[in-house]
């Protein structure tokens, strides 16, 4: 480009510094929300991609065939992992992680640690994660080696040099020395693989159970394939697996599945997985989204573009005659489109980098860093100003340089009305974007507050979980609870295996006196005599479990409504008294003492699923859930302070109830912020493209409009009709936008196993929002038009 071409682009642009300005504007909020949402997206699309050799890291997961349905376990057992290696020839590495809870105790202080991981001596030969300090080939070989992340490292020894530090842990009840031979980077947020000390597997090898049956607890195992096996081949190699090595009682029933360490953060139908999830449909919605809001900002500057067109015809006329080539005129007018797009880009890129950490706090996303390197950024931005600048100036540029001299001069539109038409088209298509996205909105907005608002079927409110998992603090649970129910404010206290909600143990049910029931996985949880209490749940036939009945404990279960259909115990006053065998570690035959009624343990994803309590003398607890009443701030001051007045293993370490639920919303709650966002911009972009179409209209139609007036026609005659202009248009893109949003919300809707019903209320209120943002944008230019002197327009003609 050279210095006159800029400089007769610069003075075109100030000229129509109002049309251009709108246009800048849009295309600059459409870039930023683009950057912000690739931001998002790439998140998302690097997890666990920086590790060297991704593509052949594998990780193992366990299949059961049980009727209803197949089963789906992220865990395998512990002895599937060294028989793979053994006898299957597509394995080249294999690591186990198995993560644990419990004291860490360096000299005289205690520390209470929540992700101890136990890994295969093979962890570092897989995964890529930096080692600082250490030899990467052996520090894990010992037997009680651990391995501290570099935050743990500072909190534990500060400037001191940790390695060959000692510190204790127990496991199984026993006392154990573990020596730091290495310190390693923290893990990194595109992670799904979190730790903060890695052990030797090799230390929890007696507390596992022999045999492939054994997936509850089970562990994580990931395998690494040579260059030459692809996945299929793999799972095919595990087939023969399951022939040669699996028990034949168990052949029918279990197959293992290798699924590659990048999808993994992808798939949310497993059980017993870690918790970080995303959702792939969610994530190409948003990269679609963004696509079409910078596409619905280009197409916003060629309307506007081809509109003052008509104005400049003139000029360009004049030009040709003065000697100007078409070529000449090309370049002037992709100049203009060059400096306007630059400059747009470039300035949505420093709003961006202003913008990227507010905009994570407000949504509640940590990011230490970004996922995409200098040079991906700098070829980003150029591809853009490219891309923008050719898709957006090659039509008004070769609209103006196509124009008849003869037709300009003498004032003849002709050129211009053949291509009014796909101006209204692409009008369309930016207000059928925008009906799409009112929708979508409307329903998700609707959809997010049904889940916050239905019932769960049981008491959310004020209830505080504390963990417990240490294996020190188990025999001292009566105590700790007969002593916290002793401070004002707390109402009841429940010690169980899991909370009310979230992921449970399963164990296989029969009913022995009925042959025709087939026998069924459900949930179990392993719960005290003030479970049901605490959690206020509803008892719909027989009795709670009661401490003063001593055959209550590990001789009787409760079940729910799910569970009771499942062994054909129906009405559910029947089920009372019926025995039942339960076949898992431990096999027991006991009565149903009482049914509850259905809530939802999980999201609301999934559909409401048997469920079994159950109190066992033998279980772990991991949980106490704490039922406040009155000012829960001062009553967990008081829990506090009894806790460390009793000197625990463990920490303080609380979180509230309704906190874990709304958490299993986050990622349709991000969505929803980021439409909510986009709506707004395209609304507003929207809006601009009909004042730049109704901007041309009036300038084609001022002749027209000055007969009318001249005729007798009223100011809201004129503006009637202007109006009228835009009814096709307006009716296309609601209908284009409403079946295209109804699509994709079904589509998405779908996902959840209880959800509210679309009909046809979200199209009206989106329908009338558009109708209304159109009429309120060209209401001025159109009053403006119709209040125009007949005598100024027709004194040409």
């Amino acid at each position: 480009m050279n210095l006159t071409l800029f400089k007769l682009a610069l003075r075109s642009i100030r000229r129509f510094k109002i049309p251009y300005l709108i246009s800048f504007t849009g295309l600059v909020l459409a870039t930023v929300l683009f950057f912000l949402i690739i931001r998002y997206v790439g998140f998302h699309l690097t997890m666990d991609g920086f590790h060297r050799n991704a593509d052949r890291i594998f990780r193992l997961n366990t299949l059961i065939e049980q009727p209803p349905q197949g089963l789906k376990y992220a865990a395998t057992a512990f002895a599937v992992g060294p028989d793979l290696v053994d006898d299957v020839p597509g394995i080249s590495e294999m690591v186990r992680m198995r993560s644990m809870s419990t004291p860490v105790t360096f000299g005289d202080v205690l520390f209470d640690e929540r992700n101890i991981t136990f890994v295969d001596s093979s962890f570092l030969k897989i995964f890529s994660f930096s080692l600082i300090r250490g030899d990467r080939s052996t520090c894990l070989r010992k037997e009680n080696a651990v391995i501290l992340t570099e935050e743990l490292a500072g909190r534990y020894f500060g400037n001191e040099d940790p390695l060959g530090a000692l510190l204790n842990i127990e496991l199984g009840g026993e006392e154990q020395i573990l020596e730091v031979t290495g310190i390693i980077q923290n893990p990194p947020e595109n992670s799904t693989i979190d730790f903060d000390l890695l052990a030797n597997m090799d230390m929890i090898a007696p507390l596992f159970r022999p045999g492939y049956a054994s997936i509850i607890p089970g562990m994580f195992t990931y395998l690494k394939s040579p260059p030459e096996v692809s996945s299929e081949a793999l799972n095919m190699q595990l087939q023969y697996f399951v022939k040669r090595k699996v028990p034949e009682d168990l052949q029918t029933v279990m197959s293992f599945q290798a699924i590659s360490l990048k999808d993994t953060y992808f798939l949310n139908d497993f059980q017993f997985d870690l918790n970080r999830k995303g959702n792939r449909k969610t994530i190409y919605t948003l990269m679609l989204l963004a696509l079409l809001t910078l596409l619905i900002a280009a197409i916003n500057y060629i309307n506007i573009s081809t509109a003052l067109g008509v104005k400049r015809a003139r000029q360009s006329a004049v030009k040709r005659v003065l000697g100007a080539s078409t070529y000449h005129l090309l370049k002037s007018n992709l100049a203009e489109t060059f400096i306007l797009i630059f400059s747009a880009v470039a300035a949505a890129t420093v709003f961006f980098y202003i913008a990227r950490k507010p905009v994570d706090q407000w949504m509640g996303v940590e990011r230490t860093g970004d996922w995409f390197s200098p040079v991906q950024v700098i070829a980003l931005v150029v591809s853009m100003v490219i891309i923008l600048s050719f898709l957006s100036g090659w039509y008004p540029a070769v609209v103006l340089t196509r124009i008849r001299l003869t037709d300009i001069l003498h004032k003849k539109n002709k050129f211009f009305n053949r291509h009014f038409d796909l101006k209204k088209l692409l009008l369309g298509f930016q207000f059928s974007i925008s009906i799409f996205f009112l929708l979508i909105t409307w329903v998700i907005y609707h959809q997010l507050s049904y889940i916050r608002s239905k019932d769960p079927g049981f008491n959310r409110e004020n209830i505080v979980l504390v963990q417990v998992g240490a294996p020190l603090l188990q025999d001292k649970i009566p105590a700790i609870k007969n002593t916290l129910k002793q401070i004002a404010g707390v109402q009841s206290i429940s010690a169980s295996l899991s909370p009310v909600y979230g992921e449970h143990t399963q164990a296989n049910f029969t009913v022995p006196s009925d042959s025709t029931v087939q026998g069924f996985l459900s949930n179990v949880n392993y719960v005290d005599a003030d479970f049901l209490e605490t959690y206020q749940t509803r008892l719909i036939a027989g009795r709670d479990f009661s401490s003063d009945r001593s055959t209550d404990v590990g001789h009787a279960f409760v079940v729910n409504e799910q569970a009771a259909h499942q062994m054909g115990l129906n009405p559910f006053v029947d089920a009372v008294g019926t025995e039942v065998q339960k076949i898992a570690g431990d096999t027991v035959t006991a009565p149903i003492i009482g049914v509850v009624a259905d809530y939802h343990s999980q999201s609301l994803h999934q559909k409401i699923s048997p469920l079994v309590w159950q109190i066992s003398p033998t279980a772990r607890v991991n949980i106490l859930a704490i039922r406040m009443n009155g000012d829960t701030e001062e009553t967990l001051g008081a829990l506090e302070k009894q806790w460390k007045d009793m000197e625990l293993a463990e920490t303080f370490d609380y979180y509230f109830l309704d906190e874990v639920m709304a958490n299993a919303y986050q990622s349709e709650s991000q969505m929803n912020l980021f439409i909510r966002i986009m709506t707004i911009l395209l609304l507003l972009i929207t809006a601009s493209g009909m004042y730049g179409m109704m901007l041309f209209m009036i300038e084609q139609k001022k002749a027209e409009i000055g007969i009318r007036k001249i005729i007798g026609a009223s100011v809201v005659q004129i503006q009637g009709h202007l109006y009228l202009q835009y009814a096709g248009i307006l009716a296309g893109g609601i209908f284009i936008g409403s079946v295209s949003g109804l699509y994709f919300l079904r589509q998405w809707l779908d996902g959840f196993a209880y959800r509210i019903s679309l009909g046809i209320v979200p199209v009206l209120v989106s329908g009338v929002v558009g109708i209304v943002l159109v009429f309120v944008t060209i209401y001025f230019l159109t009053r403006k038009a119709a209040l125009l002197n007949p005598v100024d327009v027709l004194k040409d003609e």
